[in-house]
């Protein structure tokens, strides 16, 4: 909490309300890595400064990064009542990712069960159902469910064609159509 009311007192808008409740119960550490996402420790978080990538968005507050050394960004300036969630390249273009905290450990989620990030079908559904969890936790039954229902497909190669073509297997529960199928639903 102590790292939260610093955030919240250095004039940042609060941090999401799902990154709170995952830091207060010690969640965040439970899924440190989901798909492309390394959580900083939360001391991370009051470091703004310390990312070149921000020179051009000081409304947007980073608590995670890319294995590339791209950025997660809650942003500062709330259009509803939540921060949407930005992805900030290193070179310093941004781009919206997921209306909220929540909505991000989802689609993170879904890109895992598409293959894109996890090969170990073990893994990979336990890192599921603990999303799953959390985001009950979270007051998001919809969103859980699906990764409830997802967790329990058939673990198989999702590759594209193309993908298959250049001999590039994928394995994970979700097609990129179904991972981008169900963004485009639930986002």
């Amino acid at each position: 909490h102590a790292t939260m009311n610093k955030i919240d007192s250095s004039n940042l808008a609060s941090a999401p309300r799902g990154y709170s409740h995952m830091v207060a119960t010690l969640r965040i550490s439970e899924i440190r890595m989901c798909g492309d996402v390394d959580f900083f420790p939360t001391p991370m978080i009051e470091r703004r400064t310390d990312f070149e990538a921000l020179a051009c968005f000081p409304d947007l507050q980073p608590f995670a990064t890319s294995a590339g050394g791209d950025l997660w960004c809650w942003s500062t300036s709330l259009s509803g009542d939540q921060p949407r969630i930005f992805y900030v390249e290193y070179w310093g273009s941004s781009r919206p990712y997921a209306p909220s905290f929540e909505t991000f450990l989802y689609r993170t989620c879904l890109e895992d069960a598409s293959g894109r990030w996890l090969n170990d079908e073990d893994e990979l559904r336990e890192k599921i159902r603990t999303i799953s969890a959390i985001l009950r936790e979270l007051d998001q039954p919809e969103l859980a469910s699906d990764m409830e229902d997802t967790s329990n497909l058939d673990y198989h190669d999702t590759g594209t064609d193309e993908h298959k073509r250049l001999g590039i297997i994928s394995w994970g529960m979700l097609s990129v159509g179904q991972c981008r199928e169900r963004i485009a639903t639930y986002l």
